[in-house]
């Protein structure tokens, strides 16, 4: 009849306009492409979006967890949500920045990647590159550039926000139980170390909204987990409410960092590893300073030498 004709489009019309409120936790290279990916599906008719993402960040946004790592390296002090590990970007963001994968180069989702980087921000040169490499500096504009244009979509991004607890649906009922949304402790919202050019409206209003220590409820349609390896609170919470956890093979591998002077004697030897200038003052000092105590060295050690080679002859004469 007509009026089912109409109430089912009055029903129809009323889920366009509703976009699902998908709930994501940690805006690492999942996550964000998770996001945009939601953020971007629109109804093909209306063009109203579909989903709604709310990204969960325990971190802080890419322009103070940068002060955070310097203060890190220059002055050990550690911020233990705002780090190498957690924070915008993930943890690569204050790596190499080297774009190896090993699907394939020139897979359809490999490439969907690339041209999203250069979308954002990144040199062209990566699409043709053999070995593709970003940087942190790179990172840093692209991962701005991204979280503006996520939220221009309507997209939500809380940072300082640490997921607890997956809210489950309590009913004993039943056999299957539904994660209805998150709970989460608010952290430091960091807005205060902002410059004024890096704080947007939408960063004021969070820290406004939410404080410190705080715990909340996010309810969504769906929660997608994208936390990271180094999320360990995430992982044990799962296995504590019985979520199946399955482990993956994965590859090991670190990096040894060497003094710069014990770089140039391996590399040039004792007799040229002093005329090497990297052209950042301290480190050329030190280096200057290590390889003229050791041409000092080197001379009393042979002067030793002949001396005692000289008192050894004698003495044979002498015999």
């Amino acid at each position: 009849s007509s009026s089912n004709r109409d109430t089912l489009h009055t029903a129809e019309k009323n889920d366009i306009i509703k976009p699902k409120k998908i709930i994501i936790v940690g805006a690492g290279p999942a996550g964000l492409f998770c996001a945009l990916q939601l953020a971007q599906q629109r109804h093909p008719t209306t063009g109203v979006p579909l989903y709604q993402p709310i990204l969960l960040e325990r971190g802080q946004p890419v322009e103070s967890r940068g002060r955070d790592i310097g203060a890190l390296i220059h002055r050990k002090s550690i911020s233990t949500e705002s780090n190498f590990a957690f924070g915008e970007g993930g943890a690569g963001t204050w790596s190499d920045g080297k774009l190896t994968t090993r699907i394939g180069r020139n897979s359809g989702t490999v490439r969907h990647v690339l041209t999203t980087f250069v979308k954002y921000g990144a040199p062209e040169k990566i699409l043709v590159d053999g070995s593709p490499h970003l940087g942190t500096d790179n990172l840093v504009r692209l991962l701005r550039n991204m979280r503006e244009d996520l939220r221009k979509m309507g997209g939500e991004i809380y940072f300082g926000t640490k997921m607890k607890e997956l809210c489950v649906d309590d009913d004993e009922t039943v056999t299957t139980k539904v994660v209805k949304g998150v709970i989460v402790e608010y952290g430091n919202t960091d807005t205060e170390r902002l410059r004024p050019s890096e704080l947007k409206r939408e960063d004021f209003l969070n820290a406004k909204e939410k404080r410190k220590g705080s715990v909340d409820t996010i309810y969504g349609d769906a929660v997608v987990l994208a936390s990271g390896h180094s999320a360990r609170d995430v992982y044990e919470h799962l296995h504590d409410v019985g979520v199946q956890l399955e482990p993956k093979g994965f590859a090991v591998g670190f990096r040894i960092e060497h003094p710069q002077k014990i770089i140039n004697e391996i590399q040039y030897g004792s007799d040229w590893g002093l005329s090497v200038v990297t052209g950042r003052g301290p480190t050329d000092l030190v280096n200057q300073e290590y390889f003229t105590e050791a041409a000092k060295t080197t001379t009393s050690l042979s002067s030793t030498t002949t001396t005692t080679t000289t008192t050894t002859e004698e003495q044979q004469q002498q015999n």
